[in-house]
C-alpha cells in the first residue's frame, strides 16, 4: 500500500506541473478496458500521463495506471516510460501515433515489461483531444504474462495544436 500512496503523490506532483513544463507537454487521463491474454479475465485500468512532444512528431512520456482484474481483490499500479511518435501532428486534427515502453508493475509477481500501443488523437477544440488507442503489455519473467488494453482518453495540452487546422 505504501508504493500505491508514493506513486499517487508522484502522479498529482507531474500532472500539477506540467502545464508549467513545456509548450508542448500534454497531460492525459485515460480508462482502458481490456483482457489478460492467457486466462481471457476482464481488466481495466484507470490513470494519466505526462508526454512532452519533440522534435518532428516524436515524444517522450511518462503513464501511470491502476489496474483490476475481475477477480482480483485490489487495484495494482502500472507505470509506463514510452517514447512515440505522432503523425502530422501539427497539420491536421487527426494525429495517429505510434508508441513503445517499458512497464513496471510492482505488485504483480512479474513487474517488469515492454509496452507496444497505436492510436490517434483527435483534436476537438484548440488545447482539447479525445485519445483512441490499442496497447499490448508483455511482462516478462519467471511468469510471463500479457495484457491487451483500449485507453479511452481526453488530452489537454498547453500548446495550441488546433489552431491552424
Amino acid at each position: 500500500m505504501r508504493v500505491a500512496k508514493w506513486l499517487l503523490a508522484a502522479w498529482c506532483l507531474v500532472v500539477g506541473c506540467a502545464p508549467t513544463l513545456s509548450a508542448q507537454t500534454q497531460v492525459r487521463g485515460f480508462v482502458a478496458p481490456g483482457v489478460r491474454h492467457d486466462t481471457g479475465e476482464p481488466t481495466v485500468e484507470m490513470g494519466g500521463s505526462v508526454d512532452r512532444a519533440g522534435y518532428r512528431g516524436f515524444g517522450v512520456g511518462v503513464s501511470v495506471g491502476w489496474m483490476k482484474a475481475r477477480k482480483s481483490k485490489g487495484w495494482a499500479p502500472v507505470v509506463r516510460l514510452q517514447v512515440s511518435h505522432a503523425w502530422r501532428a501539427d497539420e491536421s486534427r487527426i494525429a495517429p501515433f505510434v508508441a513503445v515502453g517499458l512497464s513496471w508493475a510492482p505488485l504483480f509477481d512479474t513487474p517488469f515489461g515492454v509496452t507496444l500501443g497505436a492510436g490517434l488523437n483527435a483534436w476537438v477544440r484548440d488545447h482539447v483531444a479525445v485519445h483512441l488507442a490499442f496497447r499490448d503489455d508483455l511482462f516478462l519473467g519467471r511468469r510471463p504474462h500479457q495484457y491487451y488494453g483500449a485507453p479511452i482518453g481526453v488530452i489537454w495540452t498547453t500548446a495550441n495544436p488546433g489552431a491552424s487546422k
